[in-house]
């Protein structure tokens, strides 16, 4: 077998509102009717690829009124925000439905690998959401674990895997660790 040629499907699928949503193995998001499989909508945040991408699920989230149910995942380095029902970008959340995991993260990242492959888990309408990060010297970017508000994108809180001064577990660090060390990764799981 051609390892190149190799599709891995690793998605867990959820319901929501009667709704089976998934995502395939070219980083595509899906809701199909659980009963019959008629197909309702698709998203594609990487149509003009062709290469195969990890993508472990999804992660539903409905308003108190149930008026607003979205549906958060990730492609590469983006966090989407899609309407559950159409499954159109919800365009006030982020950058136009967006948020980019390289920012946010207290440095600079150009060229760093930050994606996050594995759904985040939401709490209180904050979605929060680990990374998937480079594990090698100079090309690794924090893996921190930050939350974001389930309708602005805003970043709400940040735990920082690297401790930065005055933090707990600092001391055990060398001392600009937290300024250039990464690969500290943590998959919701």
């Amino acid at each position: 077998s051609d390892s190149n040629n190799m599709v891995q499907l690793q998605c867990s699928p959820i319901m929501g509102n009667g709704l089976l949503y998934l995502t395939s193995s070219q980083g595509k998001i899906f809701c199909i009717n659980a009963s019959t499989g008629k197909e309702y909508w698709h998203f594609d945040a990487l149509k003009d690829s062709t290469a195969n991408e990890t993508s472990r699920g999804v992660v539903y989230w409905e308003s108190a009124d149930k008026k607003d149910r979205r549906i958060f995942y990730s492609a590469r380095s983006f966090l989407y925000a899609i309407h559950a029902d159409s499954g159109s970008l919800k365009m006030d959340f982020g950058d136009s439905g967006k948020i980019d995991l390289r920012k946010g993260l207290d440095r600079v990242l150009d060229k760093q690998f930050v994606i996050s492959t594995t759904p985040g888990v939401i709490c209180n309408n904050l979605l929060i959401q680990g990374s998937r990060v480079h594990e090698g010297p100079g090309k690794s970017a924090p893996g921190h674990i930050r939350a974001f508000d389930v309708v602005t994108g805003k970043q709400v809180w940040i735990f920082h895997t690297i401790p930065h001064p005055g933090e707990f577990g600092y001391e055990t660090w060398p001392p600009d660790a937290w300024q250039k060390t990464g690969g500290a990764n943590a998959w919701a799981g």
